[in-house]
């Protein structure tokens, strides 16, 4: 039957994630701050994830939160297939498990050990899936409509990060989805922090950093073509590694921007917010659904930096245009190169965006108040998994 939620009651919870640390990207930074705010209140958190490379432990212990990997049987269009999830969440004598898509099918496993457990499901839905493969679209179609749409059927509430991506979501848009977006660490990422001493010498005085993961859906061709139209004054850091960083360094020496651009590569993420210290403006100019948020744009934000964001569902409620920060076109070089002149050619707009910036994500974009707000929805799940198991 389980137990109803209540208040202050500690739960047991599992997180499920394709990845997890040392893997890096947007979901593992979700799930990791969510888990290690939850352990803190004493509640028992464990992580379920892929064992997606043999060198990775079947069990460790991150920052307080015990990390449980299940082998993979195959990897497919960067997604872990492990059906051994289903026994990892029936085994676990979880209170509730909490999902976190995608990419697919370690929900749909999960999902279904959860059902065969009697265990409440939370999904946040973190974007669409994309494949960017041949056929790609007919595949991410066809899994929507089938263990998709299956995984959804067997959750009870779903988390979105925003109106605008939850309402536009082919998958979600007939769902109530609860809105709780995501946050950023205020103390970590602030303004007034030391710049990195490895940019202590770079050649342009306006530094606009790009801080991600070197994918398709990032956008960095158009960043590099909006630098080329650009006075030499400015020039680029390049914070990340990916599949596309043959093609980004191709591409930067085919406009002529080697003395422009810096590549930074992965940095330590004790390093991270000197990064961050060391710059005149940020730019996420993603081009696709794959970026329904950017947590690299808050880190900025929050470090007092002038964003300049792509004017898509989900990454565009992030900043209020002109307010505390600016939106490009995407795909657009041009209007990004125009909305990047903006800030060069008015340090007193850039300024002001910054200090914008901070108060705004201090008032609405704190880890503490989006962990708070699903404990609220752990509770309320939980309570309605009780009743419907009272007799009639």
């Amino acid at each position: 039957m389980g137990r109803r939620a209540e208040p202050g009651a500690l739960l047991r919870i599992a997180h499920v994630t394709p990845y997890y640390h040392p893997h890096v990207g947007g979901v593992e930074t979700y799930v990791r701050n969510i888990a290690r705010l939850h352990r803190a209140q004493g509640h028992e958190v464990c992580v379920l994830t892929s064992r997606h490379d043999r060198q990775l432990p079947r069990e460790e212990v991150v920052e307080g939160v015990p990390v449980v990997r299940v082998a993979q049987r195959a990897h497919l269009f960067a997604t872990p297939i492990t059906p051994g999830l289903r026994g990892a969440v029936r085994a676990g004598g979880f209170d509730l498990v909490h999902l976190h898509a995608p990419p697919p099918l370690s929900s749909y496993y999960a999902a279904k050990g959860a059902a065969a457990a009697g265990i409440p499901v939370v999904m946040t839905y973190h974007c669409d899936l994309e494949i960017h493969r041949r056929l790609g679209g007919t595949l991410a179609e066809l899994y929507r409509r089938t263990l998709g749409a299956a995984t959804l059927r067997r959750t009870a509430a779903i988390v979105a990060t925003s109106d605008s991506y939850a309402a536009t979501s082919r998958a979600v848009w007939d769902r109530a989805a609860r809105i709780i977006p995501v946050g950023v660490e205020l103390e970590r990422f602030r303004p007034g922090l030391a710049p990195a001493p490895a940019l202590a010498e770079l050649p342009f005085p306006f530094v606009i950093l790009f801080v991600g993961r070197l994918a398709a859906h990032k956008g960095v061709p158009t960043l590099l073509e909006a630098l080329g139209a650009l006075p030499r004054q400015a020039g680029l850091v390049i914070v990340g590694g990916g599949p596309m960083g043959a093609t980004v360094r191709q591409r930067v020496a085919e406009l002529g921007l080697q003395e422009r651009v810096h590549l930074a590569g992965p940095v330590d993420s004790a390093a991270l917010p000197h990064y961050y210290a060391a710059a005149s403006a940020f730019v996420l100019p993603s081009t696709s659904r794959l970026e329904a948020f950017g947590i690299a744009t808050l880190e900025a934000m929050a470090s007092g930096l002038p964003v300049i964001t792509s004017d898509m569902p989900g990454v565009r409620e992030l900043v209020e245009h002109g307010v505390d920060g600016l939106l490009c076109q995407p795909f657009d070089p041009k209007d990004l190169a125009a909305q990047l002149r903006r800030l060069i050619d008015d340090p007193q707009l850039a300024a002001t965006l910054g200090r914008n910036a901070r108060h705004s994500v201090e008032r609405r974009f704190s880890w503490e108040g989006v962990s708070a707000q699903l404990l609220e929805v752990y509770r309320s799940v939980l309570d309605d998994h009780v009743r419907r198991a009272l007799p009639s």
